[in-house]
This record gives structure tokens, C-alpha cells and sequence, in this order.
């Protein structure tokens, strides 16, 4: 897939969410849980088989990878809070359903993978805390594939070259550190770049801005676009740095 062919399936992508309500990180990591559940169940019965054949080979000998990023997942995901929801499948998160559709679509790269996910947050931006459990649930919707692979079970090569093409994207999420490409895909990160000091800060220090920032909007009503525009641009005004905005004193009285 082309950077441009990337580009048009996030901006597709985003377009067609509906939301309704919210979901828990708790839920999602549940469904998770029960899914890894169900392909062990399959598997110790595909152990118990005299002879299997290439993609049976490919998730047994697999399967130690899979648990490992999958739980991982999981227990990334259990503490995300309430997120986003759309009608899918009667209802699940967002981020959620990104990661399924992720891992059915052509993007097997990092560069159409980013490319993807820079026009979705130009059309229906991922909040914070939903970019803090992108990776996970990018596993996740890994582990979603391979599951409904086996419930239409056929010991194939075709099978065999969809569980190849699962275990490589695998590899591609959980191989390199992704926070530097996250970070920049955030629109509370975009918006505090004109600020000198919050781009000397540490990751750490930047993600807790970030995180100030977040629950600003939620006390405020407001998209974390606009609360994070509002303070920049109110920063630049009175010359103060962001963190004046965000973590003002207590006799403060002014229009943060």
C-alpha cells in the first residue's frame, strides 16, 4: 500500500465512526482475556492431533509470542479509563475497533501505518488516552484475527500465510519503541510545540502536560484540541509557559 493509499484508508476510516457512549479499559481487557482463552483451548485440542499441517505449525509454534504480547496488552489497557465508543459489533471502544480493522487492512509497514493514523487525526483525532493504548490494542486486534481464524478453521496454506502475516505485524508492534511517532501523532503535543520549555522537557515531563491537559478538557466540556489551543494561545498572550497554565497557583485568579 502507497503513502497515499495509507493516508485515504485512515481518512475513510475515521469518517464512517458514529460514537455512542463509552467503554471501559477494564472491558476491553476482558474480551482480550477471553479471546487468548479460546485459542488456547483450540490449540491444546490441535496438540492432541497425530499430524497437523502448516498453519497449525505456524500457531503452535507461535503461540508462546502471541501470549506474551497479549497479556502484555491486556494489562495495558486494564487502567485506560473510559474511552470512546462506537457501534461495533453492539459496542466497543474506538481504539478498540481501530486495532481490529488495523490488522485486516494492507498496512503492514511503519510508514503507511503512521500515514494512516496522521489522517485519521485530521478527520476524528485519537484522544491521549486512547494514543497511551494504540500499541495494545493493536496486538489485541492481532489476537482478534487469529481468534475468528480459528473459529472457521482450515489447516491450509492460505491459513498458514494469514497467521505468517499476524505474527510479522507481531513483531512490528512490540520490536522498536513507538512513543516518539505516538507522541507526535497527538493534537495536545501539536499544539504545545510553540512553547520552548515544553519542548525541552523529557518524555515524561511532556506526558504529564499532556495528562493535565485531558482533564482539563473533560472538566471543561471541550475537545482536547480546543482546551490545549485555548492555553497555548492564552500562554503566548501573557508570555507565561504552559505549565503556569496548567498547574497554576491557588490564589491564581485569572481566565485559565
Amino acid at each position: 500500500m502507497t503513502q497515499q493509499q495509507a493516508r485515504e484508508w485512515g481518512t475513510k476510516a475515521a469518517g464512517q465512526w458514529l460514537f455512542k457512549g463509552t467503554v471501559s479499559g477494564k472491558s476491553i481487557a476482558r474480551q482480550g482475556r477471553g479471546a487468548l482463552s479460546a485459542v488456547f483451548r483450540f490449540c491444546r485440542e490441535l496438540q492432541k492431533q497425530k499430524h497437523t499441517g502448516p498453519a497449525a505449525n505456524w500457531l503452535l509454534d507461535q503461540l508462546w509470542l502471541l501470549r506474551r504480547e497479549a497479556e502484555q496488552a491486556a494489562e495495558a489497557v486494564r487502567g485506560a479509563g473510559r474511552l470512546p465508543a462506537i457501534p461495533h459489533q453492539g459496542r466497543c471502544a474506538r481504539v478498540q475497533q481501530l486495532g481490529e480493522a488495523l490488522a485486516e487492512s494492507e498496512l503492514r509497514d511503519r510508514e503507511g501505518l503512521l500515514a494512516a493514523l496522521e489522517a485519521i487525526q485530521q478527520v476524528s483525532p485519537l484522544k491521549e488516552e486512547e494514543l497511551s493504548i494504540l500499541l495494545p490494542c493493536l496486538t489485541l486486534g492481532i489476537l482478534h484475527r487469529i481468534r475468528t481464524l480459528t473459529e472457521h478453521w482450515q489447516d491450509s496454506e492460505d491459513a498458514a500465510a494469514v497467521l505468517k502475516d499476524c505474527f510479522d505485524r507481531l513483531r512490528l508492534y512490540s520490536g522498536r519503541d513507538w512513543s516518539r511517532e505516538l507522541e507526535g501523532l497527538s493534537v495536545i503535543h501539536q499544539a504545545f510545540l510553540g512553547d520552548e520549555i515544553y519542548t525541552q522537557m523529557d518524555p515524561r515531563g511532556r506526558m504529564g502536560y499532556r495528562r493535565r491537559l485531558a482533564k482539563l478538557a473533560r472538566r471543561n466540556r471541550l475537545t482536547q484540541k480546543e482546551q490545549a489551543q485555548a492555553i497555548a494561545e492564552q500562554a503566548k498572550k501573557e508570555g507565561k509557559h504552559l505549565g503556569f497554565a496548567l498547574f497554576p497557583p491557588k490564589n491564581y485568579n485569572g481566565t485559565w
